[in-house]
């Protein structure tokens, strides 16, 4: 955490001395955070949906297959561990989406499994839309060819580069020009979007890039990790283990590599 930001959560500080400040957080970060919160305020934890409302989401989500539904929901009562993530409503819906691409077939059972399928047919369903007589299978990440996907590598060096530095949000000087042709509303991918903000003292509206949730950036920067020669693994991991805001970018490596190159 930045000194400035320290500073910031100061009772005595003179920064925004006036103002309400909100910030959000995930609990592995919690209690550094608390300890300079101290007699500053209070703090929330959010919870997210509870079980009966992630059955209603589902069955909404699935109105039209109410057998799906079913199935999902009974399989994740045997994934208590996908199930705790599907609190987070942006989860749930990449559950779902994948629960979708997959038709009858069973639901990944972790995580990493769950968000490589989602990756894989986002890519899929984006490159269709404009080859829709094309015959491209995509199963698994290690099948995504260089050639037809150019700009998944940028993707993916940008999750890294932006997991590293704690960054959410990005400009488009912050993006590599393969990446720049994401359109006003538009996205690369299904993963990365762009959204337009008019600023007053603009002469243009500012575009802002961001991807669907933090978890695809830490699973697209694991790829990024994953891709590199066991070398500049080790190399990263030496890094970067231990530091809180990549630690689902670890997890996410290890499911899709299965610390192949790590004894």
């Amino acid at each position: 955490k930045s000194q400035f930001m320290q500073n910031i959560l100061k009772s005595s500080s003179l920064y925004l001395s006036e103002c309400d400040i909100v910030i959000t957080s995930r609990p592995v970060t919690m209690p550094e955070l608390l300890s300079d919160l101290e007699g500053t305020g209070g703090h929330v934890e959010i919870l997210g949906f509870k079980t009966k409302q992630i059955h209603s989401y589902i069955k909404s989500y699935f109105s039209q297959n109410e057998q799906l539904a079913e199935k999902l929901i009974e399989k994740l009562k045997d994934l208590p561990s996908v199930c705790g993530m599907c609190r987070i409503p942006v989860v749930l819906q990449i559950v779902c989406r994948v629960q979708e691409y997959l038709g009858e077939a069973g639901l990944p059972h972790t995580m990493s499994g769950i968000y490589e399928k989602y990756i894989c047919g986002q890519i899929l369903e984006a490159f269709k839309t404009h080859n829709p007589n094309s015959q491209v299978i995509i199963d698994n990440l290690d099948k995504i060819p260089n050639k037809s996907f150019p700009q998944f590598t940028e993707l993916c060096n940008l999750a890294f580069k932006y997991c590293r530095d704690q960054k959410l949000v990005f400009l488009q000087d912050d993006l590599q020009p393969d990446l720049r042709t994401c359109s006003h509303r538009g996205s690369i991918y299904g993963l990365l979007f762009s959204e337009s903000v008019n600023e007053l003292s603009a002469a243009a509206p500012l575009f802002l890039y961001m991807f669907t949730h933090k978890t695809v950036q830490e699973a697209l920067a694991a790829v990024y990790v994953a891709k590199r020669t066991p070398e500049k693994q080790w190399r990263i991991w030496k890094e970067q283990f231990g530091r809180p805001e990549m630690v689902e970018v670890w997890k996410f490596f290890c499911g899709f590599t299965k610390l192949l190159h790590f004894d």
